[in-house]
């Protein structure tokens, strides 16, 4: 678990729960994020939209989809935004430099850890540099020595640990996504391909009430420390599609070793292509 080199994504940030608090012209990012822990907190999904929202001094708004709203401050946990998106890049600057002088001095951040540079980033970017982070919302999601955790760091707050929970949903349609991964009565507990499809179904269900979220999807699953990428719905949908099948064909004990055997075979390539 060391931190990567110009691992930055293209991340693009996002509004609260509705639309911008402010007036002024700007980019801003209509947002959900979603992180849900699995495999016993030996792994963790994060799933975010991929839109933007352009509003030029004239008053025209402009939607854009293919931005990811993830950043990866450290090969082992990730930052996913919500509020104002001039923030966003600051904020992950700042939090790559504090893990770096932490790792420097022989101490490798936890979870918490890089909750607490999330909330002193926040003070350091307003008081400091004058940038507006007062409808920020950060979910922290990654894997330490003690397992995988999720954060929520809020402007102004502290930061919560949403473990006891088992998953987290931020930004536009935040409400919605929470409600639907609850109805699938996710655990930590779940399959890793079971937490891809509860966080995917809560983000879809979130796409379909809320306009302020985008139809594209980014996922990055974490097992261990090791953080890998699924960049479109099209490889997203193909993997539980046959999920979905398999797991509703068996109706006796051999059916379901022989679909789990099958399973196994079936989820090979998608583990090599993330983890290989």
């Amino acid at each position: 678990m060391t931190r990567k080199s110009n691992v930055a994504f293209d991340a693009d940030r996002q509004t609260r729960y509705n639309t911008p608090t402010t007036s002024k012209p700007g980019v801003y990012a209509m947002t959900l994020c979603v992180a849900a822990l699995c495999e016993n907190r030996e792994a963790i999904v994060c799933v975010a939209d991929r839109l933007i929202t352009i509003t030029y001094p004239s008053g025209l708004v402009r939607h854009m989809e293919g931005r990811t709203k993830i950043y990866e401050p450290t090969s082992y946990f990730c930052l996913l935004c919500a509020g104002n998106p001039g923030a966003f890049s600051p904020l992950n600057d700042s939090v790559i430099m504090k893990s770096d002088h932490a790792i420097s001095n022989g101490a490798l951040p936890t979870l918490r850890d890089a909750s607490k540079m999330v909330e002193d980033s926040f003070s350091e970017l307003e008081n400091d540099y004058n940038i507006d982070v007062s409808n920020a919302h950060i979910l922290v999601a990654g894997y330490d020595h003690s397992g995988a955790h999720i954060y929520v760091v809020k402007h102004g707050g502290k930061a919560e640990n949403f473990d006891h929970l088992g998953f987290s949903a931020v930004g536009c349609g935040g409400n919605v996504a929470h409600d639907k991964i609850s109805q699938l009565m996710h655990t930590e507990h779940a399959a890793v391909i079971k937490a891809i499809m509860n966080s995917y179904l809560a983000k879809k269900e979130a796409d379909l009430t809320d306009p302020e979220v985008g139809q594209n999807t980014y996922i990055i699953v974490n097992i261990r420390g090791t953080q890998r990428a699924i960049r479109n719905d099209t490889e997203i949908e193909r993997l539980l599609r046959e999920y979905y099948c398999l797991h509703n064909g068996c109706t006796s004990d051999k059916e379901r070793r022989d679909l789990s055997i099958k399973y196994q075979e079936l989820l090979k390539p998608l583990m090599e292509h993330l983890f290989g």
